[in-house]
């Protein structure tokens, strides 16, 4: 009986001593539950842009009192960044290879819980993708009295020109001949890029080394960050003409003070300028104002006349040639003529007539004001062209 009463004790002790221990495990799963159900909230809306050797991240963090915190976990090696308050934005730099980089973004609790992560991929730009970029065309051309570096294919499926462009010339003595940092905000995304050289090249072959500013482009989306391309083109010079027709410079205009034509009409100022003679400029009163605006100055040597079809009596007899560069706000007079070819038979119909100035400071703005005709109510005059001779 004795020993029945020691094997119940056992029994009963054993039994006290389980359910002890499962109390114990119990209360260690109910804390890990617990601590589950109080992990921080999940960002939201996560995405990663390319940059040059980086890429930036952007989420939307959640509302819950809980999340004080981000913690970010990339690369291979699983590298933790951690950020001291709830931004929404970050900047992993240091990104050289051109391969994928994972992202896990958690927010973090007051106690250093995580919240449930969210992931994302990206691949940064390197200098092995800028290297394998495509640089533009370059080539030295005339338009008019304009000699133009012309950068082609500044743009593509694969980036997008960010408006800046840095250059220089060498020319085959190893001399640098021209050099420029030129700022075009107005041409970003362009893919021909014209830029007049102030200086006139001799003919000949040069060495361009120069940088373009662009945004690479992933998937046919624009990166986070403007990068140099670099690249250098050797470049043939063609001979520059002897001299040029100011009236066929880019970005140049004609128009009149008193508005006696209408610009499109068919003997409007437009006429003046058309390099035909078969056309005309013809106003509604017997004196005008013509100015003739260009990007940037030039010097002139001498400028042209070119009669009109009929009516000899609506010529011009008296005038003055001036030049401006403060927008009008002064005048230098280059040429004044009176009583110009007084005699008729001095001015045939059609007939051009070449008139030599010395050659003039460069201006951006010239005035013809003509004062006087030969008897009409009216003034008409087919064409008017100022003349750039670059070598004198």
């Amino acid at each position: 009986m004795k020993i029945k009463n020691i094997l119940l004790s056992i029994s009963v002790l054993a039994v006290i001593a389980l359910f002890m221990h499962g109390c114990d495990g119990m209360h260690d799963n109910y804390k890990e539950w617990v601590g589950e159900r109080n992990y921080s909230g999940k960002i939201d809306s996560l995405t990663a842009t390319p940059g040059f050797e980086r890429v930036v991240l952007r989420w939307i963090n959640p509302t819950d009192q809980k999340s004080k915190t981000i913690r970010v976990v990339y690369g291979p090696d699983s590298t933790v960044v951690d950020y001291p308050t709830l931004v929404n934005t970050a900047s992993i730099e240091g990104l050289v290879n051109a391969v994928g980089v994972d992202f896990t973004v958690f927010t973090v609790d007051a106690f250093g819980n995580l919240s449930i992560p969210t992931k994302i991929s990206a691949i940064p730009v390197t200098k092995s993708l800028m290297s394998s970029l495509t640089p533009p065309a370059v080539v030295v051309r005339s338009l008019g009295a304009e000699q133009l570096i012309s950068f082609v294919g500044t743009s593509n499926v694969l980036m997008q020109f960010a408006g800046g462009i840095q250059f220089t010339l060498v020319n085959s003595d190893g001399k640098t001949v021209y050099e420029a940092n030129t700022q075009m905000p107005e041409f970003v995304g362009a893919n021909e890029i014209n830029i007049p050289l102030t200086n006139l090249l001799p003919s000949g072959l040069y060495q361009m080394n120069y940088k373009m500013l662009v945004v690479p482009a992933m998937n046919n989306l624009p990166t986070e960050d403007q990068v140099w391309l670099e690249s250098t083109a050797i470049i043939n010079v063609l001979p520059f003409p002897d001299k040029f027709n100011l009236m066929n410079t880019i970005d140049s205009r004609v128009y009149e003070s008193n508005g006696t034509s209408a610009p499109d009409s068919n003997e409007g100022i437009l006429k003046l300028v058309d390099n035909s003679k078969d056309t005309k400029f013809l106003t509604s009163k017997n004196t005008v104002k013509i100015y003739w605006e260009m990007p940037r100055p030039f010097s002139i040597t001498q400028y042209q006349i070119t009669l009109a079809n009929d009516a000899n009596d609506r010529d011009p007899r008296d005038w003055t040639l001036a030049g401006s560069n403060d927008g009008g706000a002064t005048w230098t007079t280059i040429d004044t003529q009176v009583d110009w070819k007084s005699n008729a038979a001095d001015r045939p119909r059609f007939s051009v007539h070449l008139i030599d100035v010395p050659k003039t400071a460069p201006y951006k703005l010239y005035r013809w004001d003509i004062t006087r005709n030969y008897g009409s109510s009216l003034i008409q005059i087919a064409e008017w062209v100022l003349w750039y001779d670059p070598t004198k």
